[in-house]
């Protein structure tokens, strides 16, 4: 059993990288709602304006960032 996970690990090192891309990204769909709940109760009591243009930087760059720059982690 052991040498079949052994195989399984040296057979999907090279994909590593894409592998934790793909469980930030998950991760990230799981858990967006909370993420954007939180951040429209930090900024309510702002004008409509910056609180949509916030929003569409968190979802545009925000994410784009945490995908990238946290799947490392």
């Amino acid at each position: 059993m052991s040498e079949l996970f052994s195989a399984l690990s040296r057979a999907l090192s090279p994909y590593y990288t894409e592998m934790s891309i793909m469980l930030m990204a998950t991760i990230l769909v799981v858990y967006g709602d909370l993420i954007n709940g939180h951040v429209k109760r930090i900024l309510a009591p702002y004008h409509f304006t910056i609180r949509v243009s916030l929003f569409i930087v968190l979802c545009a760059f925000g994410y784009g960032a945490l995908t990238l720059y946290g799947a490392p982690f």
